[in-house]
């Protein structure tokens, strides 16, 4: 017979490693007429015991966030922020200033540059419309007047 006087007694356990390994190149080039290259690639992997927590976590791909603290080897795998290869490529072009623009119109006129980036890479999925102030799947209900 279980005694109705006593209930169950929770606790929180803080406990997780983490393992984290890359491969990382960076290759910069400056070509001719202030024009500036630049590429980036990292091939990693990020392996932990635990990647969410018993109050939810952003990137919750772990189907259970209760962790077996007598043996978190159990439980060792990729973690859910894991993002294998990514790749980063920039330029920068530093735009021509005619050398007869003096006093005031040269000080505004030097200095600018143009540049861009790209970035693409693998790992935990992006939803598109994140952000924007959208109900994609109609849950929410709206009150017109």
């Amino acid at each position: 017979m279980i005694n109705p006087h006593v209930a169950q007694i929770q606790s929180t356990l803080f406990e997780a490693s983490s393992w984290y390994n890359a491969l990382q190149v960076l290759v910069t080039k400056r070509v001719s007429h202030g024009l500036q290259l630049g590429g980036n690639f990292t091939w990693g992997k990020s392996i932990d015991t635990t990647s969410s927590s018993f109050a939810g976590d952003n990137y919750s791909n772990n189907p259970s966030a209760i962790v077996p603290w007598y043996n978190l080897g159990i439980v060792k795998g990729l973690s859910d922020f894991n993002v294998t290869r990514n790749v980063v490529i920039n330029a920068l072009w530093q735009i021509p200033t005619p050398a007869s623009f003096s006093g005031p119109v040269g000080w505004i006129a030097r200095g600018w540059e143009l540049g861009g980036v790209f970035e693409a890479s693998d790992g935990t999925p992006l939803w598109p419309l994140s952000g924007f102030d959208a109900d994609t799947l109609g849950t929410i209900q709206r009150r017109t007047l």
